[in-house]
Protein backbone atom coordinates (compact mmCIF):
# COMPACT_ATOMS: atom_id res chain seq x y z
CA UNK A 1 0.00 0.00 0.00
CA UNK A 2 1.57 2.76 -0.83
CA UNK A 3 1.05 6.40 0.35
CA UNK A 4 -0.20 9.00 -2.36
CA UNK A 5 0.21 12.79 -1.82
CA UNK A 6 -2.87 14.99 -0.97
CA UNK A 7 -3.91 17.19 -4.42
CA UNK A 8 -5.50 20.22 -4.80
CA UNK A 9 -9.38 19.86 -4.71
CA UNK A 10 -11.46 23.10 -5.23
CA UNK A 11 -10.72 26.56 -4.39
CA UNK A 12 -7.69 28.90 -4.65
CA UNK A 13 -4.17 27.32 -4.62
CA UNK A 14 -2.71 28.50 -1.94
CA UNK A 15 0.89 30.29 -2.11
CA UNK A 16 3.25 27.59 -1.03
CA UNK A 17 4.09 29.09 2.34
CA UNK A 18 1.16 30.74 4.22
CA UNK A 19 0.24 31.57 7.81
CA UNK A 20 -3.20 31.01 9.64
CA UNK A 21 -4.56 31.73 12.62
CA UNK A 22 -5.60 29.43 16.03
CA UNK A 23 -6.99 31.05 18.91
CA UNK A 24 -4.90 34.32 18.30
CA UNK A 25 -1.82 32.77 17.38
CA UNK A 26 -0.06 32.66 14.19
CA UNK A 27 0.65 28.90 12.58
CA UNK A 28 3.47 29.07 9.54
CA UNK A 29 1.23 26.87 6.86
CA UNK A 30 2.52 24.41 3.76
CA UNK A 31 0.08 22.97 1.81
CA UNK A 32 2.86 21.77 -0.88
CA UNK A 33 4.61 19.45 2.20
CA UNK A 34 2.43 16.78 1.62
CA UNK A 35 0.35 15.41 5.10
CA UNK A 36 2.60 17.67 7.02
CA UNK A 37 1.07 20.64 6.30
CA UNK A 38 2.66 22.74 9.57
CA UNK A 39 -0.23 22.25 12.38
CA UNK A 40 -2.68 19.23 13.47
CA UNK A 41 -5.97 21.13 13.75
CA UNK A 42 -7.51 18.28 15.55
CA UNK A 43 -5.36 19.25 18.98
CA UNK A 44 -6.74 22.59 18.97
CA UNK A 45 -8.76 22.30 22.12
CA UNK A 46 -5.66 20.80 23.39
CA UNK A 47 -3.53 23.08 22.53
CA UNK A 48 -5.90 25.59 24.19
CA UNK A 49 -6.59 23.49 26.99
CA UNK A 50 -2.84 23.67 27.80
CA UNK A 51 -2.65 27.21 27.34
CA UNK A 52 -4.91 28.00 30.11
CA UNK A 53 -3.98 25.85 32.44
CA UNK A 54 -0.57 27.04 32.68
CA UNK A 55 0.99 29.59 34.30
CA UNK A 56 3.78 32.47 33.88
CA UNK A 57 7.69 30.60 34.53
CA UNK A 58 6.04 27.05 34.99
CA UNK A 59 7.96 24.62 32.55
CA UNK A 60 6.82 22.79 29.38
CA UNK A 61 8.40 19.61 27.55
CA UNK A 62 6.68 19.31 24.63
CA UNK A 63 8.12 16.09 22.93
CA UNK A 64 7.74 14.36 19.41
CA UNK A 65 6.48 18.08 18.86
CA UNK A 66 6.47 18.50 15.17
CA UNK A 67 6.40 21.72 14.43
CA UNK A 68 6.13 23.11 18.25
CA UNK A 69 2.62 24.52 18.29
CA UNK A 70 2.28 23.07 21.58
CA UNK A 71 5.06 24.88 22.74
CA UNK A 72 3.68 28.31 21.03
CA UNK A 73 0.25 27.72 22.92
CA UNK A 74 2.37 27.71 26.23
CA UNK A 75 5.01 30.21 25.38
CA UNK A 76 1.68 32.56 24.75
CA UNK A 77 0.71 32.27 28.71
CA UNK A 78 4.31 32.62 29.66
CA UNK A 79 5.86 29.22 30.08
CA UNK A 80 9.14 28.49 29.41
CA UNK A 81 8.97 25.47 26.54
CA UNK A 82 11.37 22.80 25.56
CA UNK A 83 10.64 21.41 22.17
CA UNK A 84 11.79 18.04 21.06
CA UNK A 85 11.74 16.57 17.74
CA UNK A 86 13.93 14.17 15.61
CA UNK A 87 13.48 16.56 12.95
CA UNK A 88 16.17 19.53 12.49
CA UNK A 89 13.55 21.19 9.75
CA UNK A 90 10.75 20.80 11.95
CA UNK A 91 12.64 22.65 15.02
CA UNK A 92 13.32 24.76 12.44
CA UNK A 93 9.94 25.18 11.52
CA UNK A 94 9.16 25.72 15.39
CA UNK A 95 11.31 28.45 16.00
CA UNK A 96 10.04 30.30 12.81
CA UNK A 97 6.39 29.75 14.51
CA UNK A 98 7.84 31.68 17.93
CA UNK A 99 8.89 34.66 15.53
CA UNK A 100 5.80 34.75 14.08
CA UNK A 101 3.89 35.39 17.46
CA UNK A 102 6.57 37.83 18.69
CA UNK A 103 8.56 35.69 20.77
CA UNK A 104 12.24 34.79 21.31
CA UNK A 105 12.97 31.30 20.35
CA UNK A 106 16.23 32.64 22.25
CA UNK A 107 13.82 32.08 25.59
CA UNK A 108 13.03 28.76 25.08
CA UNK A 109 15.10 25.37 24.54
CA UNK A 110 15.29 23.11 21.50
CA UNK A 111 16.27 19.41 21.35
CA UNK A 112 17.05 17.63 18.49
CA UNK A 113 16.49 13.71 18.81
CA UNK A 114 14.55 10.61 20.26
CA UNK A 115 12.74 11.32 22.69
CA UNK A 116 13.56 8.18 24.90
CA UNK A 117 17.06 9.35 25.10
CA UNK A 118 16.11 12.91 26.15
CA UNK A 119 13.84 11.88 28.84
CA UNK A 120 16.11 9.23 29.99
CA UNK A 121 19.20 12.13 30.10
CA UNK A 122 16.80 14.80 31.48
CA UNK A 123 15.45 11.62 34.39
CA UNK A 124 19.59 11.64 35.11
CA UNK A 125 20.01 15.17 35.12
CA UNK A 126 17.15 15.84 37.51
CA UNK A 127 15.39 17.70 34.79
CA UNK A 128 11.76 18.00 35.52
CA UNK A 129 8.85 19.47 33.77
CA UNK A 130 5.49 20.92 35.09
CA UNK A 131 4.03 19.76 31.72
CA UNK A 132 5.34 16.90 29.23
CA UNK A 133 3.52 16.96 25.70
CA UNK A 134 3.28 13.24 25.02
CA UNK A 135 2.15 12.79 22.31
CA UNK A 136 3.77 9.98 19.98
CA UNK A 137 2.99 8.89 16.82
CA UNK A 138 1.66 5.27 16.07
CA UNK A 139 4.72 4.43 14.45
CA UNK A 140 8.21 5.55 13.73
CA UNK A 141 11.25 5.07 13.19
CA UNK A 142 14.89 7.10 14.57
CA UNK A 143 17.83 7.54 13.06
CA UNK A 144 19.36 4.71 14.04
CA UNK A 145 16.74 2.84 12.63
CA UNK A 146 15.30 1.42 16.19
CA UNK A 147 11.42 1.11 15.51
CA UNK A 148 9.38 2.14 17.81
CA UNK A 149 5.02 1.26 17.81
CA UNK A 150 2.74 3.21 20.04
CA UNK A 151 0.78 -0.05 21.30
CA UNK A 152 4.08 -1.79 22.46
CA UNK A 153 6.32 0.97 23.61
CA UNK A 154 3.95 3.82 25.53
CA UNK A 155 3.81 2.52 28.55
CA UNK A 156 7.66 2.32 29.14
CA UNK A 157 7.69 6.11 27.23
CA UNK A 158 5.22 6.98 29.87
CA UNK A 159 7.40 5.61 32.50
CA UNK A 160 10.25 7.24 31.49
CA UNK A 161 8.04 10.58 31.27
CA UNK A 162 7.19 10.10 34.78
CA UNK A 163 10.52 10.45 36.24
CA UNK A 164 10.72 13.75 34.47
CA UNK A 165 7.91 15.32 35.86
CA UNK A 166 7.98 17.70 38.34
CA UNK A 167 5.71 17.69 41.93
CA UNK A 168 2.11 18.20 41.03
CA UNK A 169 2.68 18.15 37.50
CA UNK A 170 0.77 16.93 34.43
CA UNK A 171 1.84 14.68 31.74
Amino acid sequence: HQKVSPVHVSGSEMPEVFTGQENGLTCRLSFQSGYSQGVFIDQRENRATLRSMVKPGQTVLNTFAYTGFFSIAAAAAGAVTSTLDLSQVYLDWAREKFRLNHMSPDDHHFCKGDTVHWLRRFAKQGRTFDYIILDPPTFSRDDKGKVFRVEKDYSRLFELAAACIAPGGTI
